[in-house]
């Protein structure tokens, strides 16, 4: 759930508990700018904050209602915004500067990651823009996949082994 509701903003989690909306539905998490939070009855919710709730789907609806933006999770990615920014991103890298009689560009592949990172910014800011699931790839952020390359072997390295001394054969 995005907070948008400039009403709500500001609030405390006390507050927000006495509200009839809020009967049934609990708080899991708290994040800001994509950095879980801890939180307290003392703690003001932003907009912009996603708040990860938990209860019945018709008391969540309705909290929704109060709060601001559903924010359900998916795997599905807005390709208007990301063929966007690529798009964008190449424009700004034809754009050529001449400084001392020498042209200088950005080429189309440096513009589109300059607005890779300019819509990665506006998605952090305003979470209800332009859907990006979150990533899959934990095994390679936190090094087991290099570790697990490293040494040869990986969780299905025993069946690929055999697998392709059977082709071998």
């Amino acid at each position: 759930m995005v907070v948008t509701s400039r009403a709500m903003a500001g609030k405390t989690m006390k507050e927000l508990a006495a509200l009839e909306s809020s009967r049934g539905v609990f708080l899991r998490k708290l994040e800001r700018l994509g950095q879980p939070m801890p939180f307290t009855l003392e703690t003001r919710i932003d907009r912009g904050d996603v708040l990860s709730l938990i209860g019945a789907k018709p008391d969540v609806e309705r909290a929704a209602k109060d709060l601001g933006y559903p924010d359900r999770p998916t795997v599905a990615t807005d390709m208007i915004f990301v063929g966007l920014g690529i798009f964008i991103g190449g424009l700004v890298g034809l754009l050529t500067v001449t400084v001392g009689g020498l042209p200088l560009t950005l080429t189309a592949s440096g513009g589109a990651l300059i607005m890779g990172l300019v819509f990665g910014w506006l998605r952090a800011v305003r979470p209800t823009f332009g859907r990006i699931p979150e990533r899959r790839d934990v095994g390679i952020r936190d090094g087991r996949a290099h570790r697990l390359h490293r040494r040869g072997r990986s969780q299905r390295g025993p069946e690929l082994r055999h697998g392709a001394a059977e082709v071998r054969a």
